[in-house]
Parts: C-alpha cells; structure tokens; sequence
C-alpha cells in the first residue's frame, strides 16, 4: 500500500504563514503527490481548494448542510471551498470539546453519505495502555465500533493519546503490535495511519513498520521544511 504523509496544523499556524505554507507545497510536490500527501489547516487557515499535488483537508465539521450552528463550519461551506477531506474524532476534540461516540458517530454517517474521506482517529490514554494490551485491543474496538469500517473512503489514524504533544512516540514495538491487531479489525484496503509525536527523527523508522501505512504528524508539520523532509520518506 503506498505510504500516506498527513500534516494537521491544529490551532498552532499564524493563518497568512498558512497560505503561503499552502502555496509553497504546490510548488514544491508533484501530481503523484495527491493522495498521498493530505493538508489539514484550521479554518482560517484554510484557501479554496484549487491545490492539484496534495489533499486539502479540514480538521472539523458540523454534519449539517447550514443552519443555526454558531461558530461551526458545515458541508456547504466546504462545498464551496471544494474540499472534501476532514479529520473525526481526533482526541482533542473528544476531550477538550467533550465529542461522544453517539456525535462522531452522526459525523460519519453525515459524511459518509456526502462521500467525503474521512480520516478517523482513535487511540488509548495512559491509563488504558498501562493496564495492558488486552485492556487497550477492548478500548480501540469499541471506539471503531460504530463507524462504517467498509466505507471505501476510509481511513484510520491511530494516535495513543498519552504520545500526542509529549515528544515521547510509542515504542516501535507498541506501534508494531497495536497496528497488527488493528489490521485485523479493519477492511485491508482501509489505510492505517500512526500519529503521536512524529517526528524526523522517527518518522523513516516508523514508516519501515510494514502495518503502518502513513503519518498524522501534528508539530512537527509546522515547519514546512521538516513536512518535506518526512515527506521525502514515503
């Protein structure tokens, strides 16, 4: 399976360096680039999708059409901007935004239904993985549970949440084993990205993992030399 690269800015890019991030990725990839290299900006971040050598993506979307949603963004609205990538169930947004299973779950099936990729992330907190591997194949499970996995648009994001932002990635033989067991649950055409404190320094290595189909690289994203550099390695 060709390896994927995904860069989410979260809320961390100044938005005019985002445009000419953008910009300058344009220049710098090739058409072959296109399903393989995803963009994920915040909102303001954003620019009307006319990029040819990479995917533009949102990390957020209401799954409502338009409507009385304060402070959201919805389907129209990416419909005029003509993307038709997006992020659910990021960690993030489940805890600090209090997202539950019953609302990713409406997000999906929304989306699903406007056949938009989507990349959904799952992973498992401290607690979890230090009660074992049996406690986290549970954990993981039950967060896949209610989403489509044969939708042909699909792909998932493992991210553990106890290695997002703390510049401790988990230990290649976590990521081997965790990836197995996950490439068991999902349809084998479904691409099974790691996420979780990637870096350049880890990244070829991670890549090598032959169950790891790609990278959700947050910080280390920013820097749009060190997103290429990853990049280089697909």
């Amino acid at each position: 399976m060709t390896k994927i690269a995904m860069a989410n800015f979260k809320s961390a890019m100044p938005i005019f360096k985002s445009h000419a991030y953008l910009k300058e990725l344009e220049k710098t990839l090739k058409p072959q680039h296109f399903d393989r290299v995803f963009v994920f900006p915040d909102f303001l971040g954003l620019l009307p999708n006319s990029f040819l050598h990479f995917t533009l993506g949102v990390q957020n979307a209401y799954p409502k059409d338009l409507g009385a949603f304060t402070g959201e963004i919805t389907s129209k609205h990416l419909e005029e901007l003509k993307i038709h990538t997006l992020l659910i169930g990021h960690s993030e947004r489940r805890a600090l935004l209090k997202e539950s299973p019953s609302f990713l779950k409406e997000k999906f099936d929304f989306f699903k239904g406007k056949n938009f990729k989507i990349v959904y992330c799952i992973g498992e907190d401290l607690t979890t993985r230090e009660k074992g591997f049996k406690a986290v194949k549970e954990f993981l499970s039950e967060q896949l549970e209610n989403i489509d996995l044969n939708y042909s648009n699909l792909i998932v994001a493992y991210e553990p949440i106890w290695a997002i932002g703390t510049k401790k990635s988990a230990s290649l033989e976590d990521i081997y084993l965790t990836h197995g067991f996950l490439k068991q649950i999902l349809n084998q055409k479904t691409p099974l990205l790691y996420g979780g404190s990637v870096n350049i320094q880890n990244a070829k290595e991670i890549l090598g993992i032959d169950s790891v189909d790609g990278l959700l690289i947050g910080s280390a994203s920013l820097e749009l030399e060190n997103f290429k550099t990853i990049i280089s390695f697909l």
